[in-house]
């Protein structure tokens, strides 16, 4: 067997555990996998005898040498963070692991990898074809960690797949066959990774303890969900991990064919160690190979972060423009799937992507970037003056005439992992990627993006070095382009009763008494008839996650009628690092829960969901602390709990429960769905394009998207009964207005002239 370490290089982009940050892999159908019949051994010396694959774990000498550099800083070095040491590989059905057949027929192969001390083991397929109807997983020995099931579908032109870390120093590969097909499988680990740090603990003073998601020092760089004006355009932005350690940002960005085509904007440092592997074509292609692209990492929550969900994610990319000269990568994701061979492969709709559009032209301040920073949620930052295009030094690399230059922020800061995030013009197309600066929250001053108009065209400029063949395929000759909802008119949707409301800051936990309820239901009312494609639900930790139903029904306003699925809950995408079982969560998380059948509910419909201790047995309580909204008047219930005991659901605000079980208001149950066929005329998604307000007890918020320098709105706020309460005029793109007291009316109506256009809807005021 041949292993050989490679030592990364990395600059910008932070280095992270991969075992704090585990990697779904691109488009996991889930499942266990099946039993094994023991007595049907196929095992032969041929195929190799040995069961665990020992790895020999790095020096001492070699963490800390690393370790040394890290401190001492490199080119383009910003919080770098080292993680763990790739080790190259030769692991196959052939040569490792053992063979044998499970009750129904199917040739089986598992493998056992292990080195001592390893805070995590990633593996990385370089050889990956499977035929239809096979299941792969990777797996802890005990089972309660697991990866996939992976199959045909995760088949890419690169035939190569990065699969999720799995915490601890032991992992298990699990191959089964499809029923009656008894060869090998085409499949090759080329590579594993052992690392020697993570973020959570601490062990013999290697590295110390901490959360990724809530690192400290960038504090000043605002929660993007408290720009609900950025609403679209967040959602084209990534979140990268390259080779298990090296994270960085990027961006989904639109071409002029506007068909969806999976592109993702980041910056060339990110995949050549930072000038490490400067010009080095087969480093940066099995870089790209290796990334694996993070969707909605966002806190739902604004003022006090809450872990988002890890759950959404897509594997592998190749390069299709690149100069480091510029700076400038481009990459198109390889895993996702296609209709066919001429089709153009589509981002999941479950995933809610956005394409940023782009100026390549001229623009003017306000500067707007999103990016992660430190593998953070999704951050805000501003610039208000403008910003020159200048030459760009750091130690041996110069870009001449190049970069734009923030000479000061604003709002905020960059950080590593900010690496390769987009620079927003005030109509949110993308102007520059980041490659490097020196802003802090103390000093926000000195950052420097590419300009994508400097590497647009130009006489010595292939095809395979600019942007424009790419970005505009058709030729078209313009230098800018708006964004692109890629499943408009059908768009996915999030329904939620906290994430769109200001309530989202004023929540409330449930841990006290979820061992008192059997489970708490919600409820939407479709406009559309629609698709159900997902579920988010946030909530409270601190305990072994526990088990549980989800349900949906279909119904009507009276309450649910007919079961539509079920599903167990599964433990979230967070491992315990360091350690054998699932991780002990503390604080508060959003969670993905994916619905891979047809379900689908008719026009005017209301969707009921369900999470409870056991489906079928009231007498098992809920257990999973649930996040809720602030207390909303009586009128404001959106939410129905079952008693522990109890054979019937009531409303939650019912006076016949016990008084410190009543409530008014939501639990933070959320459903991802999108419309069959549009049959109203509204969409809902237009309030996130247009001008909006919400109202929440003596607040309202004025949401300007898009907004202009020098435009001013007008809102006016009335009574159903047409008795104006309040009139305010802001330029602003977000705007909180404290009100005087609505003594708890239910509706309100809220108007808006802006830019020659008038707005107007009617909501509930909470």
């Amino acid at each position: 067997m041949k292993i050989r370490s490679i030592i990364l290089s990395v600059s910008l982009c932070t280095v992270v555990g991969a075992s704090s940050l585990p990697l779904l892999a691109q488009l996991s159908l889930g499942g266990i996998p099946s039993n094994i019949s023991t007595s049907s051994e196929l095992r032969s010396a041929s195929f190799g005898a040995e069961k665990v694959i020992t790895l020999p774990a790095p020096q001492r000498a070699e963490i800390e040498r690393l370790l040394e550099e890290e401190s001492l800083g490199a080119p383009l070095v910003r919080a770098t963070f080292r993680m763990g040491i790739p080790q190259e590989v030769d692991l196959s059905p052939s040569n490792s692991g053992t063979l044998s057949y499970d009750n129904e027929g199917r040739l089986i192969w598992e493998l056992a990898i292990r080195s001592e001390g390893a805070a995590y083991l990633q593996l990385f397929f370089d050889r990956y074809s499977l035929e239809e109807g096979s299941r792969l997983f990777v797996l802890s020995p005990e089972r309660n960690i697991v990866r996939g099931a992976f199959g045909a579908h995760n088949n890419t032109e690169s035939n190569s797949l990065a699969i999720a870390p799995v915490a601890g120093e032991q992992l298990v590969v699990r191959y089964e066959s499809p029923k009656g097909d008894y060869s090998l499988p085409n499949l090759h680990i080329g590579s594993v990774s052992y690392g020697f740090r993570s973020l959570m603990h601490e062990t013999a003073g290697v590295y110390k303890p901490g959360e990724p998601w809530f690192v400290g020092g960038i504090d000043c760089a605002p929660n993007i969900v408290t720009h609900p004006e950025l609403d679209n355009v967040s959602r084209s932005l990534v979140l990268v991990v390259a080779r298990g350690s090296v994270v960085f940002s990027g961006a989904l960005i639109n071409n002029t064919a506007e068909n969806g085509e999976a592109y993702v904007l980041t910056a060339s440092h990110c995949l050549n160690g930072s000038f490490s592997y400067a010009n080095n074509q087969a480093y940066r292609e099995n870089t790209a190979r290796q990334c694996v692209f993070y969707f909605n990492f966002r806190s739902p929550t604004g003022n006090v972060l809450t872990r988002p969900s890890e759950e959404q994610t897509l594997s592998g990319a190749e390069i299709v423009a690149w100069d480091e000269d510029h700076d400038l990568c481009l990459l198109r994701i390889t895993g996702v799937e296609k209709e066919d061979a001429n089709s153009v492969g589509r981002v999941p709709a479950s995933y809610r992507p956005y394409f940023a559009g782009w100026n390549a032209g001229e623009h003017n301040p306000p500067y707007t970037a999103i990016h992660h920073p430190q593998a953070s949620t999704a951050r805000y930052t501003r610039c208000d003056s403008k910003i020159p295009i200048v030459d760009y030094d750091v130690k041996n690399k110069v870009w001449t005439n190049a970069h734009y230059h923030i000479d000061k922020w604003a709002v905020g800061t960059t950080a590593g992992g900010s690496s390769g995030s987009p620079l927003l013009d005030p109509e949110g197309r993308i102007i520059g990627g980041l490659t490097g600066g020196s802003s802090y929250c103390n000093t926000p001053f000195n950052d420097y993006y590419f300009a994508i108009s400097r590497c647009w065209e130009g006489a010595n400029m292939s095809d395979a070095t600019r942007l424009q063949p790419w970005l505009d395929p058709k030729s078209t000759g313009k230098r800018n382009l708006g964004g692109l909802d890629p499943y408009a008119p059908l768009n996915p949707q999030r329904l939620s009763h906290n994430l769109y409301s200001l309530r989202r800051d004023s929540i409330e936990r449930t841990a006290e008494y979820v061992v008192r309820i059997s489970g708490v239901r919600t409820f939407y009312h479709l406009s559309d008839s629609s698709r159900v494609l997902g579920l988010k639900i946030v909530a409270t930790t601190g305990g072994t996650f526990p088990s549980g139903d989800i349900t949906l029904y279909s119904g009507d306003a009276k309450g649910p009628k007919e079961e539509l699925y079920t599903t167990k809950l599964r433990h979230p995408n967070y491992t315990h690092l360091g350690g054998k079982a699932p991780r002990t969560l503390g604080g508060d998380m959003e969670f993905f829960v994916p619905i891979p059948q047809n379900v689908t509910l008719a026009k005017d419909a209301y969707l009921y969901i369900s999470v409870t201790g056991r489906k079928d047995d009231s007498s098992m309580p809920l257990q999973l602390p649930i996040l809720r909204s602030k207390q909303l008047s009586r009128s404001g219930n959106s939410t129905q709990i079952l008693p522990l005991g109890a054979s019937v659901w009531q409303e939650s605000n019912s006076e016949s429960l016990p008084s410190d079980l009543q409530y008014s208001g939501s639990f933070w149950i959320d459903a991802i769905v999108q419309p069959i066929q549009k049959e109203n005329a509204k969409d809902e998604d237009l309030a996130k394009e247009t001008p909006y307000v919400i109202v929440l007890d003596n607040t309202m918020r004025i949401v300007l998207p898009n907004a202009e320098a020098g435009k001013t709105a007008v809102v006016s706020l009335y009574s159903v009964l047409g008795e104006r309460l309040c009139r305010v005029t802001t330029s602003q793109s977000v705007t909180d207005v404290t009100l005087p007291r609505l003594d708890l009316k239910r509706w309100v109506v809220w108007s808006i002239q802006y830019d020659g256009k008038v707005y107007k809807d009617v909501v509930q005021a909470f």
